[in-house]
């Protein structure tokens, strides 16, 4: 799973479902953490990020300023589209070994999962967020500001560990004059999968920071049609596992994608929207339970598979000592190029010109910002580097000598690999 997107059926329905969770002093929680209200719009209105209560979350949902109870976007009201839930998790794999850990090593797991979905949210706000102008929307304009806020959960339905996050991407955005309209969500639904790639690159970042081994994960479905990158790459659906956590483990884990599988196999469904139905008709409502008493039980059936704390400590150990990177961000980074220059290629079945021209213009947006980040983080000869630079017919003898200086560099310090503005 790349990256899913929801569209929020309702202001109403949203607020009984996303504040369901625990409660205190009125704060959205869920656990010990709270959500916030983030983004441009959230410094326009509050002058801030501040905590999210019920009131912040109905009003946004409304399409109302928070403070005034005023409608922000004119022509709204009762027709007013709340929003949309973008959500991320990270493969199985990474739960498991998150959730057989002490605090001290899920307190890492937890802060390079929740960098990577900044990372992708705010590449949405900064970069691929507009709003539709003019008589019937027929103008599409940038916008210099959304808001969202997020919720983090570490549990699934079943109450295996599960880390995801829903991202509620509220339906207002602030125009570059200062007024508000409404978010175009065909740009949203069109960058989806390339932030869900913005997403597992920076996780694995993060995890190869810490040391872990990955390797990507291969689907009969990938997600880019090869044109740059390696079979390799060909092969795989844009996600990652950590190397060392046993499928065993996974499965033991995993009780809330037999259900959906078992339900997909009894109705028929196969296409994906046959999954979301069957996803829907297999939900259970959510249980909470202590995660202490959660912890304990993981624990012991991890124990019980050959996959528990001890084994979990282990390869920890190993993590620590171990100095190779897998590499698999600069893989996932290739496969971003990859989508960017399929977006900048394709024609819509109806031809509609506009729609064409601002996927375009939206694929050449992606390859900036992906160049941007080569240029400072991936070794000088990556895949899709050397495919590049074949398609141009050659490399000056000048680059392969300033090639080889900034990989001796590259190789005698680890540079700060923090990207302000991706």
């Amino acid at each position: 799973m790349v990256a899913t997107i929801s569209k929020v059926g309702s202001a109403s329905a949203a607020v009984r479902y996303y504040g369901s969770f625990e409660e205190k002093d009125d704060l959205i929680e869920d656990g010990a953490e709270i959500s916030h209200v983030n983004g441009n719009v959230a410094w326009e209105i509050f002058g801030d990020t501040p905590e999210l209560t019920k009131e912040h979350l109905k009003s946004l949902l409304s399409g109302k300023n928070p403070e005034t109870g005023e409608y922000l976007l004119r022509g709204e009201g009762k027709n007013h589209q709340p929003g949309w839930d973008l959500h991320f998790a990270p493969d199985k794999s990474v739960s498991v070994q998150w959730a057989m850990l002490d605090d001290k090593g899920r307190a890492q797991i937890q802060e390079a999962h929740d960098k990577a979905v900044n990372s992708a949210i705010r590449e949405f706000e900064r970069h691929f967020a507009y709003t539709r102008t003019g008589q019937g929307g027929k103008n599409r304009e940038k916008v210099a500001g959304i808001a969202w806020s997020e919720f983090n959960h570490k549990t699934s339905r079943t109450n295996d560990p599960q880390l995801h996050t829903h991202n509620i991407i509220y339906n207002i955005a602030l125009k570059t004059d200062g007024t508000y309209g409404a978010l175009d969500s065909k740009t949203l639904y069109g960058v989806q999968k390339d932030l869900g790639l913005t997403y597992h690159r920076e996780l694995a970042r993060g995890l190869e920071d810490l040391g872990y081994k990955l390797e990507l994960n291969k689907s009969d479905k990938p997600l880019t049609s090869g044109l740059l990158t390696t079979s390799q790459l060909h092969k795989s659906d844009g996600t990652f596992r950590i190397v060392g956590v046993p499928d065993q483990a996974v499965s033991e884990f995993s009780k809330r994608r037999k259900q959906i599988e078992a339900a997909a196999l009894e109705h028929g469904y196969s296409k994906p929207a046959g999954i979301n139905k069957a996803a829907v008709r297999s939900r259970e409502a959510k249980k909470l339970s202590p995660m202490a008493s959660l912890s304990r039980s993981w624990r012991r059936r991890g124990t019980m598979i050959g996959f528990g704390p001890k084994e979990a400590s282990q390869l920890e150990k190993q993590r620590l000592g171990d100095k190779q990177r897998s590499k698999v961000s600069n893989l996932l980074q290739s496969m971003k190029l990859d989508r960017a220059q399929e977006f900048t290629k394709h024609k819509t079945p109806n031809g509609n010109k506009m729609l064409n021209a601002a996927l375009s213009k939206t694929g050449q947006e992606i390859g900036r910002q992906v160049q941007k980040f080569q240029s400072l983080t991936l070794p000088p000869l990556t895949p899709t580097a050397i495919a590049l630079a074949a398609a141009k017919k050659a490399v000056s003898p000048d680059q392969k000598d300033q090639q080889k200086e900034q990989e001796k560099a590259r190789q005698r310090s680890t540079p700060d690999l923090t990207i302000k503005g991706l």
